[in-house]
């Protein structure tokens, strides 16, 4: 799993003042959001980690983020991203932990979950853990919600992929 949590070098999703000094560092949440996806690009092509995982993060302390991931300069890289996770073969976590705090959507927001399945991406539900207590967390119930959407869930096993056996 490979994700990205820092923009130049400052954590964004540990708290709401953190995120908001990254606005304000970038100058704008349009260019804090291009920032991060052209980091996760980076990230992807350094790790090629079999998922990626959190592609929407940048969204976490951003009520208008629905109308940020459609601007025109953003979606771009959005789809950027897209087509290289594509080609590379990898897959998207699909991660509901962000339900368990209040939030409305899950990582992966609808809308790019639309343009995965259209893109013939695969998602694997993540738990995002915490500890011990948390692992397997939503994971059910994520399943379901791939299942009625028209995702696969009958995922390979990486360490066959991988050759790592």
């Amino acid at each position: 799993m490979g994700s990205v949590h820092h923009v130049d070098d400052v954590c964004f999703d540990y708290c709401r003042e953190d995120y908001d000094r990254m606005v304000s560092l970038c100058g704008s949440h349009e260019a804090l959001y291009q920032r991060y996806f052209d980091l996760q690009q980076d990230m992807i092509l350094t790790l090629k980690p079999f998922v990626v995982g959190h592609f929407d993060l940048i969204r976490i302390f951003d009520p208008d983020y629905e109308k940020r991931l459609v601007i025109p300069a953003v979606r771009e890289k959005i789809l950027r991203n897209l087509k290289l996770i594509k080609s590379l073969g990898l897959f998207l976590d699909f991660n509901l932990r962000p339900l368990k705090k209040g939030e409305k959507e899950p990582y992966l927001t609808a809308s790019i979950r639309k343009t995965a399945l259209e893109m013939g991406i695969p998602l694997v539900p993540g738990d995002d853990s915490h500890g011990v207590a948390e692992a397997g967390g939503h994971v059910e119930k994520a399943m379901a919600i791939l299942a009625a959407e028209g995702f696969g869930t009958d995922w390979p096993d990486p360490v066959l992929i991988s050759g790592n056996e």
